[in-house]
């Protein structure tokens, strides 16, 4: 079994499954500068209950679930520079080696009422096989 491979009887012990997108699509890289920068001023009020000053990828990979579930829910159906809407999320494992993705469901699912602001952020290009990440861009 190759490094980052899941044993199936381990997932399935935990109940974790792989998940298979449709077709290509994007994933937001939350850790990319531009998209910290755009979180940081749109879930501003939850940083400063938390005691956050500054969000970074060591915020991001740590422990607040708080702040971590902010973004995701911010992130989450929001519309992307091309009018789409992302697969879900795309991070650095803070265990090192390796990204992880959380994805946000389906379609319909992503579209009730979720989209919170009007900024764009940004995003990498990924297929659902891709593992190297990809520049991103965005704009605000």
């Amino acid at each position: 079994m190759g490094m980052g491979a899941v044993p199936q009887q381990w997932r399935v012990d935990r109940c974790v499954y792989e998940v298979i997108g449709q077709g290509d699509g994007w994933w937001i890289d939350v850790e990319h500068p531009d998209s910290l920068s755009v979180l940081e001023a749109t879930i501003e009020p939850t940083l400063i209950r938390q005691g956050v000053r500054s969000l970074t990828t060591a915020v991001l990979r740590g422990e607040n679930r708080i702040v971590t579930t902010a973004v995701g829910m911010h992130l989450r159906g929001i519309e992307l520079f091309d009018g789409s809407v992302a697969h879900g999320l795309q991070f650095g494992s803070k265990h090192g080696g390796g990204w992880c993705r959380a994805a946000c469901g389906c379609p319909a699912q992503r579209t009730h009422g979720l989209r919170t602001s009007s900024r764009r952020v940004a995003s990498r290009s990924s297929s659902p096989t891709s593992t190297s990440p990809a520049p991103a861009s965005g704009s605000a």
